[in-house]
């Protein structure tokens, strides 16, 4: 269950990404709000197991490096702090995603917009939920590298 949490916003971005011209506008804006705010509600639930009841959960994916003395493990850990930051997270995103479908709602590549925001959503993600710094750091530049592509998609529209 807390796996979708993050899956979601990936799934939406990768679905849209790929296929977003066969969605159309509007089913682009359904995909991923739907995901996001899904994944919201999944980790309001998970707020209240781990963040109230006090139950931290660690879930190791698989063993990324692993040297004599350093293993690094693919994993993701969900305490009261990193759940917490889920919630914010998740629910900011969703208002972001509902504004921008009227906002957004005369641009012409509003596929791509939607994946773009629906990845940083994702990585967010990455960020608050990862059990080590290479990680982590995973989260942060993949974080950046969507802002970046978002703000080149905000100059070609001024262009």
């Amino acid at each position: 269950m807390y796996l979708l949490i993050i899956l979601f916003p990936a799934l939406a971005s990768f679905f849209i990404g790929l296929f977003g011209r066969k969605t159309g506008k509007k089913g682009a804006q359904i995909i991923t709000t739907s995901s996001i705010m899904l994944s919201a509600i999944i980790a309001i639930i998970g707020f209240y197991e781990v963040g109230l009841k006090n139950s931290p959960l660690s879930i190791k994916i698989f063993t990324w490096l692993e040297s004599e003395s350093l293993i690094v493990n693919w994993g993701f850990i969900f305490d009261p702090l990193s759940i917490t930051m889920c919630v914010i997270i998740l629910s900011i995103s969703a208002f972001v995603h509902l504004y921008s479908i009227d906002y957004m709602s005369g641009d012409p590549h509003l596929q791509r917009f939607f994946s773009y925001l629906s990845f940083f959503t994702f990585f967010m993600l990455i960020l608050v939920t990862s059990d080590n710094y290479l990680f982590m750091f995973i989260g942060w530049e993949g974080m950046f590298k969507c802002l970046k592509w978002l703000n080149y998609y905000y100059i070609d529209i001024i262009n």
